[in-house]
């Protein structure tokens, strides 16, 4: 059992020791992959930035993702069984929250993209892991070096899925069975965009980049003052 994110990304941190050199980026999924992601970048002396990413869950249960949507396009998992329309307005839903997020809450600043670079993507948790391979689809478009996942807790068959499409897949519990990542945390509370603010705040008075993937060839500053929480399944 994981106290709370921020014990989770120390321990995450312990076991990506190996990848802290000036070639690597650490790449957070919001809102609940950003302290996971902070305290890895702090530990490491890397770069953190943040993939505006958020799940489609399932129409009967939304903790269930069936899919992720970015600021421009989208990956369904799983459609069988769920109408078109409800997977059109979703989608529609999440690329307009995504670009107001877009909109009103970053300054552009252009830095060299993520080929050649090792990315660390980072989250909260998975279960069925469409959330993150949406994300790697989107980040070997950079053609970075290599792409490792890490995650405090994960099932048996996301990490299994993952391994066929990243260098490495490394995650502090693994359990038997998983249902949903917050029953892994004795505190799992919604990260509030004060709280985003105030990691990537923190991440650049160390003198590293808090940055926002905008698009695949350009990196953004950014400042999160968003809403809406995204949390991986």
């Amino acid at each position: 059992m994981l106290q709370n994110r921020i014990q989770a990304g120390q321990l995450l941190s312990k076991k990506l020791v190996g990848y802290k050199n000036e070639k690597t980026v650490v790449v957070a999924i919001p809102n609940g992959g950003i302290p996971i992601g902070y305290y890895i970048a702090k530990e490491l002396g890397v770069p953190l930035a943040v993939l505006p990413v958020q799940k489609i869950g399932h129409p009967n249960n939304p903790e269930h993702t069936i899919g992720a949507a970015g600021l421009t396009d989208y990956f369904i998992a799983t459609p069988k069984g769920i109408s078109k329309s409800y997977i059109t307005k979703k989608i529609q839903d999440i690329h307009e929250c995504l670009r107001n997020f877009k909109l009103n809450n970053h300054e552009f600043l252009k830095i060299p993209d993520l080929h050649h670079k090792t990315v660390l993507l980072v989250d909260d948790g998975m279960v069925s892991g469409a959330t993150l391979l949406y994300a790697i689809r989107q980040l070997q478009k950079s053609q970075p070096k290599e792409i490792i996942v890490a995650v405090p807790v994960a099932s048996h068959s996301a990490v299994a899925a993952l391994q066929k499409e990243v260098a490495a897949v490394i995650v502090v519990i693994i359990p038997p069975f998983i249902s949903t990542v917050a029953e892994f945390y004795k505190n799992y509370d919604a990260i509030s965009a004060e709280e985003v603010n105030l990691y990537l705040q923190k991440i650049k008075a160390l003198g590293q980049s808090s940055q926002s993937l905008e698009s695949l060839k350009t990196v953004t500053m950014l400042h999160y003052k968003n809403k809406s929480q995204t949390t991986t399944i």
